[in-house]
């Protein structure tokens, strides 16, 4: 009860308690009047009407207590449903206080940036994860349009789809495939996944977002994505610049700016003999192909010279790249980070490298991505030297290293397609060995191998540059001589041949002494196919074999030749005899 109420309602029991003694006071002396000699009746008369009176104001003012009384109760209680309802408000803003403050703290903390944006898109709230995501302050963000955060050339289409899921009626966070490129003050790219959220305030739309910085996840898709592309290729036998350029794309593509290379070396020169580089100037890696690997090589001929990571941050004042910095100083490369590649052998292979443009030096994450482009890089190098050993094992023989009978078809086929072409003649030998059975029989098959590998090299050491020789086995060769003017011709590098096999072959303390049984066909005068080549010069080695040995035989001219053909072939044999 207020004080006013409690005010008005002692007044008016005290006007009542009054009225009382005065009733009171009047009754009592009309009452003495009545009882003594000569009262006055009008007094009397007088006091009935005034307690009437007064009994009447009296119960006006009764009804006005009891009235007032409601009141105040109904005031009392209406004041304790304000009074709760104020205590109400006042906890509610506390609570939204709190919320509002829990709220900051837990953005503030948060790595992912917090962006609120009103029905226009103007941004009205950001956390300070913003500044470090895209390099802007909160007070270069506020009140801007949210475009600002979007690729050029992407905004409208970005903007389009982020209507378009806002306006879905989506309140929940984590928006399913919701991926923005986005950009940082500093002109990258920064790949986001976004969530939004929609609250109304004051009658009023607002949504906050959450931009989650993606660009790990990106890179490693990326990267494993490119990794299964080189892997593939490795597997389908794909060629080895087609693999590592392939792989390299996919090593640029995890940072601005960056160039890579692969140099293979060639191991008897010392020197790099192929480099694959999809970026780096043509002119560069003329340059540098050939140059020799040393102690002051640059980055890539310093890392397989001294085995080990070559790392020049500076390529401008590095003393590595004293010998060939001129190279690089016009194609603007300041920065080389060089590690060889080496097989399970233990072999140097060759070297990886990455270039910048700008002075730098590796951090973690490029050193593992180094380490990782070196490793399929020499799964791919490796593969490839394995599988031309295998095919040079395939296609030579294991003794003389003399190619065999499957790669001389090949190429006395090539020789026919070529003399087709050419209109030349070209020449088969069949050389079988004289006197070979008694060096394995008296000095034992060591010996014999010893003189098999002498006679293929001296043999060798006769062919012109696009001749070929095979050991087709035992002790017999063939050889292929294409691009002939005559048959004449034939018989120059035959008397090499026999002069060469008639000197002596020195075994241990033995001088062991061979000679040769030569048959030669002729293309087109004994055929046009391989088989039919080859069958006429063996058939041409028997008949000079049968003949004592030591000597040469042409295979005669077949009956579709013609003639001019056999005067040919009559003067070829006219001159080796």
């Amino acid at each position: 009860m207020s004080e006013t109420t409690r005010s008005l309602t002692q007044d008016v029991r005290s006007e009542i308690a009054r009225l009382n003694k005065i009733v009171q006071a009047l009754m009592n002396r009309a009452e003495r009047s009545m009882t003594t000699q000569g009262s006055d009746f009008g007094l009397f008369q007088t006091t009935i009407l005034l307690e009437d009176q007064v009994r009447a104001r009296t119960k006006e003012l009764e009804l006005a207590l009891r009235e007032n009384e409601k009141m105040t109760r109904a005031l009392q209680h209406a004041g304790v449903r304000m009074e709760k309802e104020i205590q109400e408000r006042k906890r509610a803003q506390e609570a939204l206080l709190q919320s509002e403050e829990r709220y900051r703290t837990a953005t503030e903390a948060a790595h992912d940036a917090f962006v609120t944006v009103d029905e226009d898109y103007s941004i009205v709230f950001v956390n300070s994860a913003v500044e470090k995501m895209f390099g802007y302050s909160r007070a270069e963000l506020l009140g801007r349009d949210l475009g600002i955060l979007m690729v050029a050339g992407s905004q409208d289409m970005g903007m389009v789809a982020l209507k378009r899921e806002l306006s879905s009626g989506k309140t929940r966070y984590a928006v399913e495939g919701m991926r923005f490129a986005c950009l940082h003050k500093g002109g990258r790219e920064v790949p986001v996944e976004l969530s939004f959220g929609e609250y109304h305030q004051d009658g009023r739309r607002f949504f906050t977002g959450v931009a989650r910085d993606i660009t790990e996840r990106v890179r490693t898709e990326s990267l494993r994505e490119g990794q299964q592309r080189v892997l593939e290729l490795i597997a389908l036998n794909a060629p080895l610049d087609g693999i590592l350029t392939t792989l390299l794309r996919c090593i640029e593509a995890q940072s601005r700016g960056m160039l890579c290379s692969v140099g293979l070396l060639d191991i008897e020169k010392g020197a790099l003999q192929q480099i694959v580089a999809p970026s780096l100037p043509r002119q560069y890696l003329d340059a540098l192909s050939g140059f020799r690997i040393g102690p002051r090589a640059g980055s890539c001929g310093t890392s397989m010279y001294r085995r080990e990571p070559v790392y020049v941050s500076d390529i401008q004042s590095d003393p590595l790249w004293s010998e060939c910095r001129a190279f690089a100083e016009p194609y603007g490369l300041r920065a080389c980070w060089s590690v060889p590649i080496i097989s399970g052998e233990n072999e140097v292979l060759g070297a990886f490298a990455m270039y910048y443009g700008e002075v730098r030096s590796p951090s973690e994450e490029d050193i593992r991505l180094i380490e990782l482009a070196v490793r399929i890089a020499t799964i791919a190098i490796e593969r490839k030297q394995d599988e031309a050993h295998i095919l040079h094992m395939a296609r030579h023989d294991a003794l003389t290293g003399l190619p065999n009978r499957i790669l001389l078809e090949d190429r006395i086929y090539q020789s026919i397609a070529q003399s087709k072409r050419d209109r030349t003649l070209m020449a088969v030998l069949f050389i079988d060995l004289d006197k070979f059975k008694p060096v394995n029989d008296r000095l034992g098959h060591k010996a014999g191998d010893a003189v098999l590998r002498e006679a293929a090299q001296r043999m060798r050491n006769c062919l012109r540059e696009g001749d070929s020789i095979a050991r087709m086995g035992g002790d017999e060769f063939v050889i292929c001589l294409p691009k002939l003017n005559q048959c004449s011709d034939v018989s120059i590098v035959v008397q090499k041949i026999q002069s060469a096999l008639a000197q002596p072959v020195q075994i241990d303390a033995h001088n062991v002494q061979i000679g040769s049984s030569i048959g030669i066909s002729m293309y087109p005068h004994n055929g046009d196919s391989v088989e039919a080549l080859m069958q006429a010069a063996d058939e041409a080695m028997y008949a000079a074999k049968a003949a004592g040995g030591g000597g040469c035989r042409f295979q005669p001219v077949t009956a579709d030749t013609g003639e001019q053909a056999g005067n040919g072939l009559h003067d070829g044999i006219t001159a080796v005899r």
